[in-house]
């Protein structure tokens, strides 16, 4: 799973907006985490999401607030609109001795997300003009946006601790303790994930038993060792179908698949096309050499 390291410091508060637009299929996500609180809005469309080991379907009118270090993935095999929320606890966490924030670290800082089904209830409207106003102020930046912008965000999860029927709870682990072992696994297969590894490879680099890298892998991504590290590759195939000139052949061992027919196969398993069906539909004016 790959730390993601999303800046927030250009902006006046600790806090960044990013539409979630795709007309194309988005088959590939890895899982990742980063220490940014994370609400997902769906607008129209339906997103694949993956918390910890969990595969929900997020569709229209649904919002997802995904916890501080929590690991996650999402993908999209339709279209799909929406916008997501990033932003860091401290924005919103400066009295920590009240009891209500420590109710409200308790929420975006422990060790579930939630998920705010689509409802008719006078609050769940009321919580959605809430983060469509966060949108509209970051946008416009227009005088007092950043006054606005967090009133909105305490306004939204005060709802929320006031109406806990608006969201049911996702078990998704906060791994603050253990982001250097998250980091040193990220690394290593980050520069080696196209070369030969093996679990015991990175078992003994982390000093534990392979019995225990499978286990803590598992829980962390949701996905094998094996599984993942294909997704990788998978990747930086897309990648280079894309944007250089190789041979699929040559592509397929540069991303560590050591035959092409495995490399074909598995391409089409997963993404939906082959390598060379994926070149044509998304570089349509190249031309093979």
């Amino acid at each position: 799973m790959l730390k993601e390291n999303r800046a927030t410091a250009s902006y006046e508060i600790p806090l960044e907006i990013l539409d979630q637009v795709s007309d194309e299929p988005q088959v590939l996500s890895l899982p990742h985490w980063h220490e940014l609180v994370e609400i997902i809005y769906i607008e129209e469309g339906e997103l694949l999401l993956q918390l910890g080991e969990k595969n929900l379907l997020l569709s229209s009118g649904q919002v997802c607030i995904i916890n501080q270090y929590g690991v996650h993935s999402t993908k999209a095999e339709k279209r799909v609109r929406g916008f997501v929320i990033f932003f860091l606890p401290s924005l919103l966490l400066n009295n920590k001795g009240s009891a209500e924030e420590r109710s409200l670290s308790a929420l975006i800082c422990g060790t579930q997300s939630l998920i705010m089904p689509q409802a008719t209830a006078v609050e769940y409207r009321i919580a959605l003009k809430n983060l469509k106003a966060i949108y509209e102020n970051y946008t416009k930046k227009g005088n007092g946006h950043t006054l606005f912008v967090r009133s909105n965000l305490y306004n939204f999860f005060g709802l929320l601790l006031a109406n806990p029927f608006l969201y049911y709870e996702v078990p998704n682990h906060n791994y603050r303790r253990q982001r250097e072992r998250l980091d040193k696994i990220s690394k290593i297969i980050e520069d080696r994930g196209t070369e030969t590894i093996t679990l015991a490879d990175i078992a003994k680099e982390l000093n534990i038993s392979t019995f225990r890298f499978c286990h803590i892998f598992k829980e962390l991504t949701g996905y094998t060792f094996s599984q993942y590290l294909i997704r990788y590759r998978l990747i930086k195939a897309e990648e280079m179908l894309v944007s250089g000139d190789q041979p699929i052949t040559e592509v397929a061992m540069a991303c560590g698949f050591n035959s092409v027919n495995y490399f074909n196969r598995v391409f089409k398993e997963v993404i939906g096309l082959t390598p060379r069906a994926y070149r044509n539909k998304y570089r349509p004016g190249f031309k093979k050499k």
